[in-house]
């Protein structure tokens, strides 16, 4: 996505054979902006980043892991599975005074067919502390049905 929704800037690291399966990972960052719109919409009074835009940033990422691992991904769309069963666990927050987020997602899962499919580990760092993790992470380029 671009304008508010992107929760990436750079692209750090991308392998399409490394991280801890030997499937590939991608690393990416964004510089915390303390005048981000969602700031003020979530929790007014006590100004957060909404942890699902962490998520999303994940997604962004896979979704980039994706297209350089299956290049002509023709006709096909992105999906979330619907039986996914992904883990999502808080130790902290993302606030107005950090200066950089930091992303990364490491594949454990890898299905080569018609319709390809991984999975993912990730973790969120902000200032370079771990601030939460995502297990299980799916996603999935499919042929749109009508």
């Amino acid at each position: 996505p671009a304008g508010a929704l992107s929760m990436v800037d750079r692209i750090d690291s991308l392998s399409l054979n490394g991280g801890s399966c030997g499937l590939g990972f991608v690393t990416g960052s964004q510089t915390v902006n303390p005048d981000g719109w969602f700031f003020e919409a979530h929790f007014p009074g006590d100004p957060v980043c909404p942890g699902s835009l962490g998520v999303d940033g994940f997604i962004q990422l896979l979704k980039t892991f994706m297209l350089q691992r299956f290049p002509n991904p023709t006709g096909h769309i992105f999906r979330m599975p619907l039986n996914s069963k992904m883990v999502w666990d808080y130790r902290g927050q993302i606030l107005r005074h950090n200066k950089k987020i930091t992303m990364l997602v490491d594949i454990i899962a890898l299905a080569e067919t018609p319709n390809p499919k991984v999975t993912a580990n990730a973790a969120l760092l902000a200032d370079g502390v771990h601030i939460y993790t995502a297990q299980n992470i799916e996603l999935e380029l499919v042929q749109p049905t009508d």
